[in-house]
């Protein structure tokens, strides 16, 4: 399997003050997917439902173990986290 893209995004510790953990992820998210060049015809998540995108979506438990485009997305995910620790 190959990528054709991905996107990153991040909340800010203000946005997570502001208006809690779960919307700033929330956020991050729809950032992350219209960020991407090619806009995707469905959406998979990681146990959760995106709310305020246009884009058909379902939300998978356990996710990451179950479909390997979450669990690719989790390992890029991390993967910028950690650099961005470092």
């Amino acid at each position: 399997m190959k990528s054709i893209g991905y996107s990153i995004a991040f909340a800010t510790e203000q946005e997570i003050d502001e208006i809690n953990i779960l919307q700033a992820t929330y956020k991050a998210m729809r950032k992350a997917i219209y960020g991407l060049k090619i806009k995707p015809d469905f959406v998979l998540a990681d146990a959760v439902t995106i709310p305020q995108i246009d884009i058909p979506q379902q939300g998978i438990v356990h996710g990451d173990a179950k479909s390997i485009t979450i669990g690719a997305a989790s390992i890029i995910a991390k993967v910028e986290r950690d650099a961005m620790m470092d």
